[in-house]
């Protein structure tokens, strides 16, 4: 009859311990039931973003300048942009451009390829120790709250011109050229008129012979 009892009393204990004990465990450790439920969230891969910027006489790859220009000329740059290998439509670039004494900023959107382009000219009307020299062109843009980018250099050198005949020169050198050939072919043409008829008149000569001898 007592075991029956410590049966019936100690059953009793385990369902109070069994109802109570999980509002303790929700209770008191509620850090360890949400590291438990966030470990059930499936983690998002980071995307991987390629990001180039050139222009179009160089620049594609890292660390790769992007060119030689003169003042004047215009500089055509380029970003090409695609994240986990797709291309990142309607992204907005942002591109700064330094020179050795002034700077601009240009903004664009990279199209249905990721491709984004905009355009500016070395300028022509400034002295050459501001313009001449290395410029460095900076693109940028935000994705998923990072900033990526890329940096080159260009290099803009002075123009070498030619060097210039006066035009009268030109023509008189053209004039006394033209004048010795065709006094040097007049001559050629004469010699070899000459050559021609003393050729002809041989062959008459030695057909009379030939005509005499026979008679």
């Amino acid at each position: 009859m007592k075991t029956a009892v410590t049966i019936v009393r100690y059953s009793i204990i385990v369902l109070l311990i069994a109802a109570i004990v999980p509002s303790l465990y929700t209770r008191f450790f509620p850090a360890l039931q949400l590291t438990a439920e966030a470990s059930e969230v499936p983690i998002k891969p980071y995307p991987i973003v390629f990001f180039d910027l050139y222009t179009q006489r160089g620049g594609m790859g890292p660390g790769i300048p992007g060119g030689e220009f003169a003042p004047g000329e215009n500089v055509a740059l380029y970003v090409n942009m695609t994240s986990n290998g797709l291309p990142v439509e309607n992204r907005i670039i942002l591109f700064e451009i330094e020179g050795p004494a002034n700077s601009c900023i240009l903004t664009t959107v990279t199209n249905s390829s990721g491709i984004a382009s905009a355009t500016f000219m070395i300028p022509l009307d400034l002295a050459q120790d501001k313009v001449l020299g290395t410029w460095c062109v900076t693109a940028q843009t935000g994705l998923d709250m990072d900033t990526v980018g890329d940096t080159l250099n260009l290099e803009v050198l002075p123009i070498i011109h030619a060097p210039e005949f006066p035009t009268l020169t030109v023509l008189l050198l053209a004039f006394i050229l033209t004048l010795a050939i065709t006094i040097i072919l007049k001559r050629k043409s004469r010699q070899l008129k000459v050559a021609a008829d003393n050729l002809v008149q041989k062959a008459d000569l030695t057909r009379l012979v030939s005509r005499n001898a026979t008679l």
